[in-house]
């Protein structure tokens, strides 16, 4: 033994020294068996990727997928020997077949930690600056596509290239003939689009993610468990889905029906109960909610004067929506509201992760956004939110929360969380130059790749917004005596016509009640109206006619009522003619009814007024002059 290895090469023979030959078998390891993304990362680029994905998506919610890559090799001393995708676990892959550039592969098919890899072992690889590896690979890839009530989601996940030099990344969705949904929502925005085909090139986004048909329909059953543990009799308050920018209600029952309902600053829909010392109440609301991804027509024209109410307390610091001492500002302030919005988004999104361990605990301490910056790791969508709205509040930005359900199929990848049920929590900003409400997510942002700041998606359905108060009031889901499952939430295809009733009725105090009126005098009447239908009304003109009436007011503006909601206008009607005389009441464009009066002379309310309480009178007539008739009888 000499201690050297023998190598042959065609016409030369030398001899190389033990430990050289080992240095060069460690080098030859790092060129061909590690990837060689790793070596590219400390001596440059060894290959540049191009990926051409094809989807071709069916009926069924499956798509048959193609899936090109060009490998390009930039160095002489390297090449690929083998390449692995991977994508995650809930995208089923079957029927895998790849191809190289020698003909067909055996690809190689596992699932470890949530994920599925596809791996690939090249015949016969091109060697050489400039030479290029052709893999194409085709499968069925199930669960694709969610059919989820009125709309088609689609979400593809793109490979991870870290570390990788990419070319370029292209997407190609396919849609099925006849296809007869729009597309609604695009994560990022196609490139182009040809008849019934979506193109996406040059893909930076870690997952590319559209939707289908606008907007999503949920039937909701929703239970609310009060109690009153005092001794004295209470009133309280329940917060019904509200109607929104983006998000439409409609009531089908509410059992027992609220003795009143008010909608507060922050716009939420409340119901009122009365309940004795002691007692228990379950609260049960049925009824549908549209949920859309562009603003909502009708609701843009109360905006400005709801979001004018709204102003003076949305920069407020409070428990929950404070930096103490750290301060966290935006230095240019030229930015438009929302290029610091995206900062701010994304300054949240870069500093929380989630933590999924709490997905499993009942209760969810609330930490808010000075202990979320303490507590990184430890955060669940409140800490996102509370930390996005204080770091906007503290540079300016006029910004809220929302809480309600996210409706959701995986919830690894788009979590719930939020005190008791499966409820979540995002924020809002008001963006100035648009003047509207944006929501954005940042905790579906981090745990999924999707973009949530350029659009929300149709999964969102409000219970209740936070603007004045960080805490009240608690959405559905929230009001619970026993562990229970109160918030069922089921996707549907269609909508229910809309009910449009609004009763009306006239009340008047005194003698007259609601049939007359007198010659020549203001006599103040009471109008109370009534949404009695299954929708609310939204930014009409209450319009009041009097024929053969002077009225002090003739126009009433209603920003909102709700179903069940009753508001009271007064007026002062007046009249100079006796004889007949009508108020007829429009909203909108809608004749309501009409009512009618009989105008009399001023003497005739003292006559109405003695024939009314006549009894009243003849007893004290009688009380007066029993004395004198008792008197009469004893003398005579």
């Amino acid at each position: 033994m000499d201690g050297k290895i023998h190598i042959k090469i065609p016409n030369f023979k030398f001899q190389i020294p033990k430990k050289v030959f080992l240095f060069l078998f460690f080098i030859f390891v790092l060129l061909f068996i590690f990837p060689a993304v790793s070596f590219a990362q400390q001596r440059g680029p060894s290959i540049k990727i191009k990926y051409d994905a094809e989807y071709i998506l069916g009926r069924q919610g499956d798509a048959k997928v193609n899936f090109k890559i060009k490998i390009k090799n930039l160095r002489s001393d390297v090449y690929v020997k083998r390449f692995t995708l991977n994508f995650p676990s809930n995208f089923k892959i079957f029927n895998l077949k790849a191809y190289g550039n020698a003909g067909e592969l055996n690809p190689k098919l596992e699932e470890r930690d949530d994920r599925i890899f596809v791996q690939v072992e090249l015949k016969e690889p091109s060697i050489g600056k400039g030479t290029e590896n052709n893999i194409t690979l085709e499968f069925i890839q199930k669960k694709l596509v969610r059919v989820e009530g009125n709309v088609w989601e689609v979400i593809l996940p793109t490979v991870d290239r870290k570390g990788e030099e990419v070319e370029s990344y292209s997407v190609k969705v396919v849609l099925p003939d006849d296809f007869d949904k729009k597309l609604s929502i695009s994560k990022p925005k196609p490139s182009y689009i040809r008849g019934n085909t979506i193109y996406w090139n040059d893909v930076k986004d870690k997952v590319v993610y559209a939707v289908f048909g606008s907007p999503q329909y949920y039937k909701v059953d929703l239970r609310y468990a009060v109690e009153n543990s005092k001794l004295a009799p209470a009133f309280v308050y329940i917060a019904f889905p509200p109607d929104t920018l983006y998000q439409k209600v409609l009531v089908e029952d509410i059992k027992p029906a609220p003795s009143a309902v008010k909608i507060d600053e922050d716009g939420n829909y409340l119901g009122k109960y009365f309940l004795k010392p002691k007692e228990r109440l379950e609260v049960r609301f049925k009824g549908y909610i549209a949920v859309f991804s562009q603003p909502r027509d009708d609701y843009l024209k109360i905006l400005p004067e709801e979001f004018n109410a709204q102003k003076p307390y949305l920069l407020r610091e409070t428990r929950y929506w404070n930096l103490g001492q750290n301060v966290l500002s935006i230095p240019d302030k030229n930015l438009s509201t929302r290029e610091k919005a995206r900062l701010i988004f994304d300054f949240t999104v870069g500093r929380l992760s989630y933590d999924f361990s709490k997905l499993s605990q009942r209760r969810i301490e609330r930490m808010g956004a000075v202990k979320a910056l303490q507590n990184p790791n430890q955060a669940v969508c409140m800490e996102f939110t509370d930390l996005f709205i204080a770091l906007a509040r503290e540079n300016g930005i006029y910004a809220r929360e929302v809480q309600g359900y996210g409706y959701s199929q995986d919830r690894r990848f788009r979590p719930l969380s939020l005190i008791t049920d499966v409820l979540h929590a995002w924020p809002e900003y008001w963006d100035e130059e648009l003047k509207i409400w944006v929501p954005v997510d940042p905790t579906w942002q981090d745990t999924s790749g999707i973009d949530y700041f350029s659009s929300l998606d149709l999964n969102h359905i409000v219970f209740v917004i936070h603007g004045k108060s960080d805490t009240y009031p608690l959405p559905a889901g929230a009001y619970k005596i026993e562990d229970r499952k109160d918030v069922l939430v089921e996707p549907v295809s269609s909508f229910p016509a809309e009910d449009k009733r609004v009763r009306f009725k006239i009340e008047r105090g005194g003698v007259f009640k609601e049939k007359y009126l007198l010659k020549g005098q203001n006599e103040e009447i009471t109008i109370k109206i009534k949404n009695t239908g299954s929708t609310f009304i939204l930014g009409k003109n209450l319009k009041l006619e009097g024929s053969g009436l002077n009225l002090s007011k003739s126009n009433f503006y209603i920003l909102k009522l709700a179903p069940y909601q009753e508001k009271e206008i007064k007026v002062k009607a007046s009249a100079f003619q006796e004889g007949d005389a009508k108020l007829i009441l429009r909203l909108g464009e809608e004749r309501l009814g009409e009512v009618s009066f009989k105008i009399r002379p001023v003497w005739y309310k003292y006559f109405l007024f003695i024939f009314q309480n006549y009894l009243y009178f003849t007893i004290v007539l009688v009380l007066i002059l029993l004395p004198f008739i008792l008197f009469i009888a004893r003398r005579s």
